[in-house]
């Protein structure tokens, strides 16, 4: 595969992985979805292998099967479609994002599902601030991302939000940046930003993927922008620069490990961790391949946060968990093991349901499993 499709792989792997829950895990219906599903009466996605093009071709048709089976319904179709055909998914749910906006309005986000790395979600934010604007930015969250107490879900949907504004501002970075700034508490806004860097990013393949995306906060040194914004943001955008990296470099994440240590040491480890995410982007499940890239990065402190980047990344959904048991097993120093259980217990507590997290307890071998039995 070439690289830079890999690295366009890696990109859309982010939005939202960076992502990949908004309201609800992946192929899980909330009880309010099958409400208006109910209220709607959508019928099942039905379609022939010709009508099957036209889901990724032909946006009016996409938007009456909308219509008719629901958004849900017709992104499960998509990316069967997408996978089959090679396609980018996230790049045609964001599509269909913006047209359930168009016909549902603000229940889209109840509407939509995860599939496609949250394209759907994507999609639906960017509408909602083109037809609403940013003024009641605080206000409007409690559409936009229902009612998060989750931690985890809060930060994709905001994430989220992020993505929308920069797309909506033109990818005019520090006024995203500023709209982001309507948010109250300091997590919210964190994680805005890191949808704001994340969206500048994937601008940087604008003219590759020909989707009239542009932004001008990118060049050929791997630190901007980062280095040149308000050191507020740098944690944040640091998180994401390796993305940035792995076009610059074509994925050479030698080169890549290099670049981060070359970063000021405060933001090193998010530097680091964002190579762990992309490092297991890249890898197609090689868990193998992703342990042994993250060698890149240097022994200690540094290849932990790596290593915890790359398992994490693993385990977006329950489907991950085997993934993820499995990587921690495979590494040897005790302290990267005791930080790779430790990282994927807590991304755990929120994404399993208690059942789930208890039967996973068992399959972590002592004594790293301690602080999974004090759960129980």
């Amino acid at each position: 595969m070439p690289k830079r499709t890999i690295i366009a792989l890696v990109l859309l792997h982010l939005i939202f992985i960076a992502f990949v829950f908004l309201a609800v895990s992946k192929n899980k219906i909330t009880k309010s979805q099958k409400a208006i599903s109910n209220t709607h009466s959508f019928s099942p996605v039905q379609l022939t292998t010709q009508e099957e093009d036209l889901l990724v071709t032909n946006e009016k048709f996409l938007q009456e099967k909308i219509k008719q089976s629901g958004p849900a319904a017709v992104l499960t179709k998509l990316e069967e479609v997408t996978s089959r055909e090679k396609i980018l998914c996230h790049d045609k749910a964001h599509i269909l994002g913006r047209l359930t906006y168009e016909v549902f309005g603000g229940e889209s986000f109840k509407l939509c599902s995860s599939d496609c790395h949250s394209g759907c979600y994507h999609g639906a934010t960017e509408a909602y601030f083109r037809d609403k604007g940013t003024a009641n930015l605080e206000q409007n969250l409690s559409l936009i991302c229902q009612n998060e107490s989750n931690h985890f879900f809060s930060h994709q949907c905001l994430h989220g939000v992020g993505h929308g504004l920069m797309a909506w501002t033109n990818y005019e970075l520090y006024e995203a940046l500023d709209a982001c700034e309507k948010l109250s508490a300091d997590n919210q806004k964190h994680s805005c930003w890191t949808g704001v860097f994340m969206e500048n990013i994937v601008g940087g393949l604008s003219e590759a993927r020909n989707t009239g995306h542009f932004t001008k906060y990118l060049s050929s040194d791997p630190q901007f922008p980062c280095d040149s914004i308000d050191n507020k943001y740098k944690s944040d955008c640091y998180f994401l620069q390796t993305s940035r990296m792995m076009q610059l470099f074509n994925s050479d994440f030698h080169k890549i490990a290099s670049s981060c240590k070359n970063v000021p040491s405060q933001y090193q480890s998010s530097c680091f961790q964002s190579m762990g995410r992309d490092i297991n982007g890249s890898s197609n499940h090689d868990i193998a391949k992703s342990i042994a890239n993250c060698h890149f990065a240097p022994f200690g402190d540094y290849r932990n946060d790596c290593l915890a980047g790359a398992v994490q990344d693993t385990f977006w959904t329950d489907k991950g968990e085997s993934e993820a048991l499995t990587f921690c097993s495979l590494l040897k120093d005790e302290k990267e093991l005791k930080r790779c259980y430790e990282t994927i217990l807590n991304r755990a507590k929120d994404i399993l349901d208690r059942n789930k997290y208890r039967q996973m307890c068992p399959k972590i071998p002592q004594p790293y499993n301690s602080s999974c039995q004090e759960l129980n």
